[in-house]
């Protein structure tokens, strides 16, 4: 059974970085990022009985994260202190100072979005699932992850409409089918 393998346990330990990804995505907290990843391989390894194949672990541990992370919304609000958002820029100071001001109107305009909207974004963006690895994880009907993430996008869109991106960049998000 590949729940009680020795390639269970690797594939979790693969899996661990994604699923921070994700969970920091989310909630945007590192050490809430660690403990619900941690939360979610925990509850895998109590239940290997479960898994026939690596495909359904994936699935399966992406469900059980985000359930750990409504579990963690219900007992308390979240906070997220922009200031601890890591911001890449290059070593020029005038664009370091324009990609930090952009990476903070986006990282604004996705911290205001919806629970449901920012989770779907990050299962399809960030993460790359399909629309229907995502309806899965998520347990909604395909149809309507297709139509979260259009409008996702276009809330995302509108919040950004005004800032005024570098004359070489264009800002996409890419779609995953």
């Amino acid at each position: 059974m590949f729940g009680r393998s020795k390639r269970f346990k690797q594939v979790l330990q693969e899996k661990w970085q994604e699923l921070y990804k994700v969970a920091y995505a989310w909630s945007h907290d590192r050490a809430l990022s660690a403990d619900l990843v941690q939360e979610t391989i925990t509850r895998c390894l109590h239940r290997p009985e479960k898994f026939q194949n690596e495909d359904e672990l994936k699935i399966w541990l992406f469900k059980v994260l985000r359930n750990c992370w409504r579990d963690d919304l219900r007992r308390r609000k979240p906070q997220v202190d922009i200031n601890e958002v890591e911001l890449h820029a290059s070593n020029d100071p005038e664009s370091q100072h324009h990609i930090t001001q952009v990476m903070t109107h986006v990282t604004k305009a996705f911290q205001a979005m919806t629970i449901e909207h920012r989770e779907i974004l990050s299962l399809i963006v960030i993460e790359g699932f399909s629309y229907e690895a995502a309806a899965k994880i998520l347990e909604i009907p395909t149809g309507t992850v297709m139509s979260r993430v259009s409008r996702a996008r276009k809330t995302l869109r509108d919040q950004l409409k005004d800032i005024d991106f570098p004359d070489n960049v264009t800002p996409t998000l890419w779609r995953v089918k």
